[in-house]
């Protein structure tokens, strides 16, 4: 999972280049490893740092350009699902084939080995963007390339790609797994993974680009194109955990979803009394959590202290780089900080998006405890994630997933994952309630989201590479 964006006007500008820079910031909800962004201005430059340091990007590509700015970009942002997390696995790429651009790619491509091998395709890593970036620069355009690509490649893979000649292309793959955004106004042209990334330049009107859909730009006019055939099976983990709040999904707020899903929480929720505290672990079940206590009748608060950085989900391999001692727990230990005024004495029941690992539940149960907290109760705003995701995720290994591990024993899902986070009781909602809130607009149509991690059932083929997500 990443962030991608694309910026083009008519002209070069200090304010294109500027706005370039907000974009991919924006998206770092999205993406936290690297990031990096190319940009023409009559000139070509690509540029990429590790970490997020925008201030360092910004400088590089304004010494690049000089003051005239940019009048043509792409950015991303990069949580590794493949690849190794190093400055060689950065993106963009830079593609040289029957066509020149650089990619920048948000999702996974779960048959990326395969495509190599199939192919004969050139690659240097064992990024599935680069043997993307290669299969569609074998073909005698970017608009064939993609098209081919889309008959081949298995996974989500929403792309933005600039030419040397300054044109960008915006491509959203046939089954819309992940969101993307767009806006055509006298400006000029703007694209992002989440609406809220546009809200952040002042583009207030953006559109969907709908699956299949191909967008090119030259000099801030773009031309939609319908080049594959939708298949639309969207994410139902973007909303529930990695879209920010103030995005849309499906014209739906983001925090609207959440909170509704909460509501559903809160009218079965059983425990009761004056000594019960609803609390959120911080940002994403903050709405869960607001929807839950208003449900139930039930104190609000917030007892949990977010330090801000990683997401520990997001941690792209067991060992954090701080002298290789740090692991996910140690990073959850660290992000969520208990406030023993909060907590202390209180029957607590703690909202949070999803339990995938365990890692940070556990870690959290046990410290709340120690500050005090008399009885530790979650409440999940999705179902137990039992398979791994080929399509865009990093739960990619089956016998991480706690959920898993409860099936494969045999036991009682909620049971066995309280014993192992060590707390009082875990409730999760059904699919069918947490699809009654995604598919409320009738718009969008039913029954069309993926349901591999939680059900098993994979609306692709699963690729020899990929399966130990399913083992």
């Amino acid at each position: 999972m990443c962030s991608i964006c694309a910026i083009s006007s008519s002209g070069n500008s200090r304010e294109t280049l500027t706005d370039l820079v907000k974009l991919i910031f924006s998206g770092e909800n999205r993406g936290n490893e690297s990031i990096g962004a190319a940009a023409y201005n009559g000139k070509f430059v690509c540029a990429k740092r590790m970490g997020v340091n925008l201030d360092a990007l910004g400088y590089d590509l304004l010494r690049s350009m000089g003051d005239a700015g940019i009048s043509a970009g792409v950015g991303q942002t990069r949580y590794s699902t493949s690849g190794q997390s190093d400055i060689d696995h950065a993106q963009p790429f830079t593609i040289k084939g029957k066509s020149e651009f650089v990619i920048n790619h948000n999702g996974t491509v779960a048959n990326a080995q395969e495509l190599v091998k199939k192919h004969g395709l050139p690659v240097k890593t064992h990024s599935d963007t680069e043997a993307l970036g290669q299969l569609i620069a074998g073909y005698s355009d970017i608009e064939t390339g993609i098209r081919e690509a889309s008959k081949d490649a298995i996974g989500g893979w929403n792309l933005s790609l600039l030419e040397p000649d300054g044109t960008i292309y915006v491509f959203r793959d046939p089954m819309g797994f992940s969101p993307l955004f767009y806006q055509q106004d006298e400006e000029g042209f703007t694209a992002a993974s989440e609406d809220s990334a546009l809200f952040a330049v002042g583009r207030f009107a953006p559109e969907r680009v709908e699956p299949g859909e191909l967008l090119v730009v030259r000099e801030g006019r773009s031309e939609r194109r319908r080049l594959v055939k939708p298949t639309l099976t969207e994410c139902p983990f973007e909303p529930a955990y990695f879209m920010k709040t103030g995005s849309t999904y499906r014209d739906d707020l983001v925090h609207d979803i959440r909170r509704d899903i909460g509501w559903i929480l809160g009218k079965r929720e059983g425990l009761r009394g004056d000594d019960v505290v609803v609390m959120p672990i911080l940002e994403s079940g903050r709405y869960y959590a607001e929807g839950l206590a208003d449900a139930a009748d039930l104190e609000y608060a917030e007892g949990l202290m977010k330090n801000r950085g990683k997401r520990v989900y997001m941690h792209p391999d067991e060992r954090a780089k701080i002298g290789g001692t740090w692991n996910r727990q140690d990073w959850a230990a660290l992000k969520h900080v208990p406030l023993p005024p909060v907590v202390r004495g209180k029957r607590l029941i703690v909202t949070d998006d999803s339990i995938v690992r365990g890692d940070t539940t556990r870690v959290v149960t046990k410290n709340l405890r120690t500050a005090g907290a008399a009885e530790v109760h979650w409440r999940i705003g999705f179902p137990p994630v039992k398979w791994g995701c080929i399509y865009k995720m990093d739960h990619q290994k089956r016998s991480e997933l706690i959920a898993a591990r409860a099936q494969d024993a045999h036991a009682h899902t909620e049971r066995y994952v309280t014993r192992f986070v060590g707390a009082d009781s875990v409730h999760y909602p059904t699919w069918a309630e947490v699809r009654s809130v995604l598919e409320s607009n009738e718009d969008f149509g039913r029954d069309n989201h993926c349901t591999a991690c939680f059900t098993g059932k994979y609306p692709t083929r699963v690729p020899e590479e990929a399966r130990r997500a399913i083992e």
